[in-house]
């Protein structure tokens, strides 16, 4: 990677997300090695060190072992400089988590979606909860990421549609939050910040990557040349929508809220298939096919799987089913944070937010 060229406020707001997140990656780490690292230049390297101790960013833990000369001074990023909160608002449960700048999580409760009713409300009581209980004043709050199942335009914030709150349609969940706690609020589709929170954690980065996850929600996002795909109306991924068996639709009927694969997928536990001489569960064969036609729409380097499905033993059944359907299709890989990819997701983003929403993989 090399220094971009451009105007010399974004070369230099990106060049220090860059910086950090190498520093919050590979920490503690020396200037010389972050030079080398990002093929940026020493000079630039000092200035922006400079400026991230200045502002309490990063900080210097001592002397690390020489090279053949001076003895480097190693950087780390101080995570007690910001704290932010991440949100996994979903069904049936809703995952709150509040963090330090370096994304270890201080403190956390998930909660019963069904007995949510004013949910900006409940979501402010638990983020003040979330605080105490981590013995932290709720001044500190720095930034806000919330994931939800749902078609959400992360630009403005407006929740376009979603099917488990429909009262949350619009953009008064982020005006509530933004003006409640006085920082900045993303709100993004959940299965996108999973994506993003994976790549996050992936040292080579794919040209090309897809994230699904498979619980009572279903859901896809797309990483397709090295940035996220989203579609023309924000509802690129919504993969429960999806129809498997159009004859039995035919004469279920369709209707505006969709959810066909979900509900097809929730009957199916109990029921089973001949499959060239082999009974086979129609749960993960029902996965494999959903995963077969992805994997011929956009043909991923990666896919990543997170979700309650990790918890069940189906992955090795799907990936063979898969293999079976399409044999091209890359190998299944467990997300690095299970079924909590979502959530970290939104803190990782929450953490990207303190550098000025420098864009990250396409999401703004």
């Amino acid at each position: 990677m090399s220094e971009l060229s451009g105007k010399p406020e974004v070369l230099k707001k990106i060049n220090t997300v860059m910086v950090l997140n190498l520093i919050r990656r590979q920490g503690p780490i020396s200037r010389a090695d972050i030079a080398k690292a990002l093929n940026i230049s020493r000079p630039t390297i000092s200035n922006l060190v400079a400026q991230l101790l200045g502002d309490g960013e990063v900080i210097e833990i001592g002397e690390g072992e020489s090279k053949g000369g001076k003895k480097p001074i190693l950087l780390q990023i101080n995570s007690d400089n910001a704290y932010v909160v991440g949100i996994h608002l979903s069904h049936p449960v809703t995952k709150i988590a509040l963090a330090n700048n370096v994304g270890d999580i201080l403190a956390r409760k998930d909660i019963n979606t069904d007995t949510l009713d004013n949910i900006a409300a409940h979501l402010t009581e638990i983020i003040g909860e979330c605080f105490q209980t981590a013995g932290l004043s709720i001044k500190k709050l720095s930034s806000i990421g919330i994931g939800i199942s749902g078609i959400v335009n992360p630009t403005t914030g407006e929740i376009i549609h979603a099917r488990f709150f429909p009262s949350l349609k619009g953009k008064q969940l982020k005006k509530k939050l933004k003006s409640k706690f006085k920082v900045p609020v993303l709100i993004d589709n959940d299965v996108y910040m999973g994506l993003i929170g994976q790549e996050s954690v992936l040292e080579m980065k794919p040209s090309s990557m897809a994230f699904v996850t498979i619980g009572e929600v279903v859901g896809l996002g797309m990483i397709m040349d090295g940035k996220v795909f989203r579609g023309a109306r924000h509802a690129a991924g919504e993969i429960g929508d999806m129809l498997i068996n159009a004859s039995q639709q035919l004469s279920e009927g369709f209707h505006a809220e969709g959810g066909y694969l979900e509900r097809l997928l929730e009957r199916s536990k109990q029921e089973s298939i001949l499959l060239e001489n082999d009974q086979v569960s129609q749960y993960p064969f029902i996965i494999a096919c959903s995963l077969f036609n992805i994997t011929c729409m956009f043909d991923p380097e990666r896919i990543f799987v997170g979700g309650k499905i990790l918890q069940s033993t189906y992955l090795p059944v799907i990936q063979q089913l898969l293999h079976r359907m399409n044999p091209r299709a890359p190998v299944l890989e467990s997300t690095f944070h299970k079924d909590d990819t979502e959530l970290m997701g939104s803190l990782y983003v929450a953490i990207q937010i303190l550098r000025e929403n420098v864009s990250i993989s396409g999401n703004s």
